[in-house]
């Protein structure tokens, strides 16, 4: 019951007098990925710091969280008028691709899931690393346009909706800030029968910095994502 909490706790378990064990549970109500490294690396220097008797320096936390909710529900209309034109104009008649194909057995939402584990060796992650490279983009775009180029072949179409997990911490002043800051950036790709791969991520490339450049976190507006849940990349 999270109005009961807590949505925090840490435990120290003594196994021997020089072996201890911390514990640390965080309701993902309160924390990402992000800000489990952030906690991380600052009780490492904590403990660094004690442990040396130096002197412990954190970086300074420019915004805290409650704060950061309070601005984004004051500011949510104005944001709304600026941005929310684009994401209607890019949702609203998306695509829907749905798992399973048909023929597939109907599984239940966020039930059993199927895994398939694709082994990367040295040898294609250098050659991702060298493409990204040569096309002077980032890692992450070159894995995603293969995955959207993959999803373009089983389905059969060209246009798709990719439900992209965004950090949400676009801005500097939250670089430190612990919190569930992140949120989805929907990315409508429209890809051709003759594109290229550096065509495509090109086109996957324009996609994401012009979603960036509408997003806040968790602002994007339900306009038509029944489709968020059904393709989903989280690098």
């Amino acid at each position: 019951d999270v109005s009961v909490g807590p949505l925090f706790e840490a435990i120290l378990i003594e196994r021997h007098s020089c072996d201890h064990v911390l514990i640390v549970a965080l309701d993902h109500l309160i924390t990402d990925a992000i800000s489990n490294g952030i906690i991380f690396r600052e009780i490492c220097t904590i403990y660094q710091g004690i442990s040396s008797a130096s002197s412990i320096a954190l970086p300074d936390v420019a915004v805290q969280l409650p704060d950061y909710a309070v601005w984004q529900s004051r500011t949510y209309n104005s944001w709304l008028n600026e941005h929310g034109e684009y994401w209607k104009e890019r949702l609203v008649g998306a695509p829907r691709n749905v798992f399973p194909l048909p023929g597939e057995q109907e599984k239940p939402l966020y039930g059993d899931v199927d895994v398939v584990t694709i082994n990367v060796d040295t040898n294609l992650a250098d050659a991702l690393v060298d493409i990204a490279k040569r096309a002077q983009s980032m890692l992450s775009l070159v894995v995603l346009s293969l995955y959207i180029a993959t999803i373009v072949r089983v389905f059969d179409r060209y246009e798709v909706v990719v439900t992209l997990v965004s950090h949400g911490r676009h801005r500097p002043e939250l670089q430190n800030t612990v919190g569930w800051l992140s949120g989805f950036l929907y990315l409508r790709v429209k890809t051709r029968e003759t594109d290229s791969l550096v065509d495509l991520l090109r086109i996957v490339e324009c996609e994401y910095y012009s979603a960036c450049s509408h997003d806040e976190s968790n602002r994007v507006p339900a306009f038509g994502p029944e489709c968020h849940l059904d393709l989903v990349f989280n690098w």
